[in-house]
């Protein structure tokens, strides 16, 4: 029994760590994916805000 206790336990923190990691990099990657598309939506509302900013006063001239 204790032989079984010490072949499995180590197998089973092995287990636990290499999904703790796994879980932990899926998470560090949705949110750089999620900030790189915030960012990307962020940096089209301002180009079409100075592009309107800088056509407009063209067009009242």
């Amino acid at each position: 029994m204790l032989a079984f206790f010490l072949v499995l336990f180590p197998l089973f923190s092995l287990m636990i760590v290499c999904l703790l990691l796994v879980l932990f990099s899926c998470t560090v990657h949705a949110f750089v994916c999620v900030g790189a598309l915030v960012y990307d939506e962020l940096a089209k509302i301002c180009l079409s805000l100075a592009r309107n900013h800088l056509i407009m006063p063209k067009s009242r001239r």
